[in-house]
């Protein structure tokens, strides 16, 4: 892994707020009306330490004799394959020079680098008619809206340095849904049956904090 790994990653965070607004029919029924969203995404690039991990299947960490042997053949490797260690050094030298960037140090010793403040232009919002189809009130509906709203939408900044120094990061999308009713809002969704086992029942609400759906478009 330590030989192969994609040093640096950049992710689009997606973050969406979204409500339904229906009418109750009777005591089991509700009539959906409509649904709004509103979405802001956030730019972030992680730049992975280049340490190599000794921890084992259970958990433990051993720390071989030889360990600094191994890391500087991973190193010699590396450059060999032009995994671009250097030009990772000299991108986390220009990011530290950027004053509209903060870096996050992570406790495994990876970088995350991201705006200090969100662009609060870059907010999408959308308003959904749902009475004459309820159906497009879907989980992949949400994410396909979502996802096309946020097309393209970057931070040149971070890609215009990674593109100079010829650094080709993982791209990778990060979405959190948020509503204030989630009892509601989540179980009218028309593919709910489909998606229920994700989620983990809280206090009477749905939520996802100790895991991850992946959702494909």
């Amino acid at each position: 892994m330590s030989l192969s790994k994609n040093r640096v990653i950049y992710t689009r965070r997606l973050y969406v707020g979204f409500d339904t607004e229906y009418k109750p029919v009777d005591s089991q029924t509700n009539k959906l009306l409509c649904y709004t969203t509103a979405s802001i995404t956030e730019c972030l690039l992680k730049i992975r330490s280049n340490d190599v991990d000794f921890s084992l299947k259970d958990g433990s960490v051993f720390q071989p004799k030889t360990a600094p042997l191994i890391k500087k053949g991973v190193d010699l490797i590396r450059f060999f394959r032009n995994k671009r260690d250097f030009e990772i050094t000299e991108l986390k030298r220009l990011l530290s020079k950027e004053s509209t960037f903060e870096c996050l140090k992570q406790s495994n010793g990876d970088l995350v680098y991201r705006l200090k403040s969100f662009i609060f232009n870059d907010i999408q919002s959308r308003y959904i008619e749902l009475t004459s189809a309820p159906q497009e009130y879907s989980f992949k509906r949400l994410m396909d809206l979502v996802l096309e709203d946020h097309h393209g939408i970057d931070n040149k900044t971070l890609l215009e340095m990674t593109h100079s120094l010829k650094i080709k990061p993982t791209f990778k999308n990060e979405c959190s849904l948020i509503a204030h009713f989630t009892t509601a809002d989540v179980s009218l969704f028309h593919d709910f049956e489909g998606i229920k086992t994700n989620f983990t029942v809280i206090s009477k609400s749905f939520l996802t904090l100790d895991k991850f759906l992946t959702y494909k478009g």
